[in-house]
């Protein structure tokens, strides 16, 4: 017979918790992956640009571009600044949407593309 005791069941417990916590930390960090990606692919399509032309402009490589796009590769530290300064954003923005930083010009930019409808 398999009898569970108060102490081991505690343990049991925290190991869960901990475990489930680790886990939505870790979808929650996908999540903002896949959303910075689609931001990324939004912008340059709002400007009209290939992923090679974004390559190009920043000095990578089509894959390394493509790759953060095409949510296989995360987008580093440095790289997202890069990115923000392509596109004159504040890096929040690209991680977060959080629009608050954006220009008046940008937000009216975003407003008429129509990548950024039902956004």
């Amino acid at each position: 017979m398999f009898v569970i005791k108060k102490a081991n069941l505690f343990s049991v417990s925290v190991v869960f918790d901990a475990w489930t916590t680790e886990l939505a930390l870790k979808e929650n960090k996908e999540r903002i992956y896949l959303e910075l990606a689609e931001r990324l692919r939004r912008l340059r399509k709002m400007h009209g640009w290939s992923q090679s032309e974004i390559a190009s402009k920043l000095g990578w490589t089509n894959t390394s571009y493509s790759d953060i796009e095409g949510f296989r590769k995360k987008c580093d530290l440095n790289s997202l600044v890069d990115l923000a300064e392509l596109y004159q954003l504040n890096p929040d923005f690209l991680i977060t949407g959080n629009r608050d930083q954006l220009s008046a010009e940008m937000i009216a930019k975003m407003e008429k593309s129509l990548e950024w409808m039902h956004w």
